[in-house]
């Protein structure tokens, strides 16, 4: 028992609101349905009584024929009305439950964030960053003690080159050798200097060709001790094929 009155009625909720609402346009269906059915009666009616020239009678069928038209017009106008008010109902529970959902993410995002702030996030970026730092230095540390210390390419280049030069300059001087002596023998391998003893018995003649001899033999960049040994004796026998001839000279000057 109330003191004051009768308590008010629960307010209905969106969901009965709207279908509270669908159950009032479905009436108004069936009732729009009803009195298109009268009015093509009567319109058959009329029809019929102008048909035995029952005027009087096609009057009055005309008469309820638009009492039910204006009554379907007025049906048709609060149809309308009801189903805009259920699309309106029906987007204000959408925007209610839009909101509810965000409600919920903005709840969610400050539990999230309530013991993250940005300095924090700069803090630990900042920390983050250093120990990068600190890896790439141990890296770096790490890789120069292991690494093995290696010539420069423009000194391996350089010395390279140098020994391709003397290769080739051997090669051109066999060549040189090759062209300008090649049917003449080998001379023995040996010392071609001669002793003590057998200096003492030279002519002027011998001990100048004893002094060429041993000029010739100091060796020389670019011939190999052969070449010289050769050049020795080529030059020891020249001299003795023509130590006649040069005799036979100096007797007739005399």
């Amino acid at each position: 028992m109330h003191l004051f009155g009768k308590a008010k009625p629960a307010a209905p909720s969106p969901s009965d609101a709207i279908s509270k609402l669908k159950d009032s346009e479905m009436m108004l269906s069936k009732r729009q349905a009803f009195l298109q059915t009268k009015i093509d009666a009567e319109m058959a009616q009329i029809k019929k009584k102008l048909a035995v020239k029952d005027k009087k009678g096609a009057l009055t069928c005309m008469k309820r024929k638009k009492l039910y038209e204006s009554s379907c017009d007025q049906l048709e106008k609060m149809t309308i009305n009801i189903q805009t008010q259920i699309i309106t109902l029906e987007g204000a529970t959408v925007n209610v439950e839009a909101f509810q959902a965000n409600k919920m993410f903005t709840e969610g995002m400050k539990q999230i964030h309530g013991n993250l702030t940005v300095d924090k996030v700069e803090e630990q970026l900042q920390d983050a960053q250093e120990q990068m730092d600190v890896q790439k230095e141990i890296t770096d540390a790490l890789s120069s003690q292991l690494s093995a210390e290696t010539a420069d390419d423009d000194e391996l280049l350089a010395e390279l080159e140098e020994l391709e030069q003397e290769d080739m300059d051997e090669k051109l001087a066999h060549v040189t050798l090759a062209n300008t002596t090649p049917l003449l023998p080998d001379a023995p391998i040996g010392d071609p200097t001669l002793a003590p003893a057998a200096a003492a018995a030279m002519t002027d003649e011998e001990r100048e060709l004893a002094e060429l001899e041993a000029s010739m033999i100091e060796p020389s960049r670019g011939l190999s001790r052969r070449a010289v040994t050769w050049a020795v004796s080529w030059t020891r026998s020249a001299y003795t094929e023509s130590r006649p001839r040069l005799d036979g000279c100096a007797a007739s000057f005399m």
